[in-house]
This record gives structure tokens, C-alpha cells and sequence, in this order.
């Protein structure tokens, strides 16, 4: 699985991604303890930064996504279908906004999808 965001550029799109990451990677956490998950507080992410040493490594998530533009997006799949052969994707959606969420669908769809 892959953190995926796609914006009109490489640095929105790593602004969007970044919280929901983190938010996925303490929901993960608190998974694994058999705990609540908690519910994404916009208002809590600076104390949630502070947190980040706790959780997963949300680093690696964040260094193995597709982040970018749909163009970046695209070079950054073909990169990954060029070194694994029956290369099956999957990505996790990387925002905490539904509407977000859909327009990268819909960019996923339209943009990238039929040129990889």
C-alpha cells in the first residue's frame, strides 16, 4: 500500500497528505493496541507532530508515496512498475477531507490512471 495525493502541485499535495498520514499511521497505532481510533481533529495536529516519534514511522509512508502532480504521479508509478513485474497497487487515499478525497479520485481517474 501506498499513501497517494495528487494537487496542481508537488508541495499542496504533500500539505494535504501529510495530516491524513499521520492521522492513518496513529489510527494504525491505536489499532494495534487494541485501543479507539480516534477521530481526525484538525486542531490536534500540532500536538500530533509533537507525537510522531510514537507512531509508525509515518516517514516511510510518506517516502514511499505518490505525491505530486498527475504527471509526477504517473512517472512515479511507471518507476515502480519498471522494477516490480506483476505489479499490483494499492493506494490509501491521503487526505482527511471527503470532498479531497473524491476530486483525487476523480484526477486518479481522468489524469493518471489511463496513462499507466
Amino acid at each position: 500500500m501506498r499513501v497517494f495525493s495528487v494537487a496542481d502541485t508537488q508541495e499542496m499535495a504533500q500539505k494535504i497528505a501529510l495530516p491524513a498520514t499521520d492521522h492513518f499511521v496513529k489510527s494504525m497505532r491505536a489499532l494495534n493496541a487494541n485501543a479507539t481510533q480516534p477521530q481526525f481533529n484538525k486542531k490536534n495536529y500540532d500536538e500530533l507532530l509533537t507525537q510522531r516519534v510514537d507512531f509508525f514511522d509515518a516517514k516511510k509512508f510518506m517516502d514511499a508515496a505518490i505525491i505530486g502532480t498527475p504527471q509526477m504521479c504517473v512517472e512515479q508509478i511507471e518507476f515502480i512498475k519498471g522494477r516490480i513485474k506483476k505489479l499490483h497497487l494499492v493506494l490509501k487515499i491521503a487526505s482527511s477531507d471527503a470532498q479531497m478525497s473524491r476530486k483525487m479520485l476523480k484526477v486518479f481517474n481522468e489524469k493518471i490512471q489511463a496513462k499507466i
